[in-house]
């Protein structure tokens, strides 16, 4: 049974995630970089971070920023409806020889986003659904202080990284907006 201060953090965490990242999207994209894993092989072979965005694989989040600089419309706003959370792996990180981490602080979770996307001024009635999965993983480095204030891949301060995301608009057929942005090229 799952510990009521581990659930607690899953939550909070996955609601100040959802928040943060979804503001970054709105207005902040230089900074969408800093919610990603740095970028490596993991343990299986498998390169991390992946990034699923409505059938587009990428695996540098650098990459995927500039997608998002460049193919999102000028005037839009993503607002998030629906936060779930499931917590996938308590004990993430091992406790280093020296110290133990705190358990509502070291797990992955897998967090279950829904909302909408308007296109256009804060009028316009144009609005795209989207779904979105995510796995956050702790930040090690800012679990045990290392590289404090640092900016970037893997040394952000935020407390909870992406290691994988899949991001998919919902398609209602009548919508011309929903239907060329689903089937956006990406380069």
């Amino acid at each position: 049974m799952v510990d009521y201060d581990v659930e607690k953090g899953a939550d909070e965490a996955t609601t100040s995630f959802a928040d943060a990242y979804h503001s970054a999207l709105n207005g902040s994209k230089d900074t969408i970089t800093t919610f990603y894993v740095r970028k490596n092989t993991d343990p299986s072979g498998k390169l991390v971070p992946e990034i699923l965005w409505n059938g587009a694989l990428f695996t540098d989040p650098e990459e995927f920023t500039k997608m998002i600089k460049s193919g999102m419309p000028t005037n839009h706003r993503f607002t998030v409806q629906t936060v779930d959370c499931h917590i996938l792996k308590e004990n993430y990180h091992p406790d280093p020889p020296d110290r133990k981490l705190k358990p509502e602080k070291n797990m992955s979770i897998l967090a279950m986003i829904s909302g909408n996307l308007r296109l256009g001024d804060s009028n316009s009635t144009e609005r795209i659904e989207f779904n979105q999965t995510v796995v956050l993983v702790p930040n090690l480095d800012k679990l045990l202080g290392v590289g404090a204030g640092v900016r970037g891949l893997g040394l952000s301060k935020r407390a909870w990284l992406i290691e994988s995301q899949i991001f998919r608009y919902v398609v209602i057929p009548e919508s011309a907006a929903t239907a060329a942005l689903a089937s956006m090229e990406v380069e």
